[in-house]
């Protein structure tokens, strides 16, 4: 998992020695070059054949709707998910894969499975930043109050 600013991204070392044609950078460099207030609300397809989700969420009906585990820790195989907050703040969950038990079989054609563990940490993700989870990341989002408008870009897995 790492969590942090676009701008902060664009300058560290790792992500300057990956080619600019990898997915991960060209999801990077479209947050960083689209204003999130033209972003609109839906599905797209974006670079590389990537899939952006916008959407903005009342986190505190979620939870009410659902229940307690309204949220459950999920992890991809196929897919890094990045996810960008453009207002509000986003409380998300993390634990480490190899620490988890699954709550049933890998969903492959969704590319999913649910977990019955708690977060091992929480993080609030402010506006203009991203948190980037990894498969081997059980990650959680939309815990927290308010509302929130983020991105969500799934990215294939591929090497740098």
């Amino acid at each position: 998992m790492i969590i942090a600013s676009i701008d902060y991204l664009k300058k560290k070392e790792c992500f300057k020695k990956c080619n600019d044609s990898t997915n991960l950078v060209k999801a990077l460099s479209f947050l960083k070059n689209n204003p999130p207030e033209k972003l609109v609300l839906g599905e797209h397809t974006i670079a590389g054949g990537m899939q952006m989700i916008v959407f903005e969420a009342e986190q505190e009906w979620e939870v009410k709707l659902k229940g307690k585990r309204a949220r459950k820790l999920e992890a991809h195989r196929k897919y890094i998910d990045v996810h960008y907050i453009i207002s509000g703040e986003d409380r998300c969950g993390w634990k480490e894969t190899v620490n988890c038990i699954p709550e049933g079989e890998f969903n492959i054609k969704e590319d999913y499975v649910f977990f019955i563990d708690e977060p091992a940490i929480w993080n609030n993700i402010s506006p203009e930043h991203v948190a980037i989870f990894f498969p081997e990341d059980a990650h959680v989002a939309l815990c927290g109050k308010g509302k929130v408008r983020k991105v969500v870009i799934k990215v294939p897995v591929e090497e740098c």
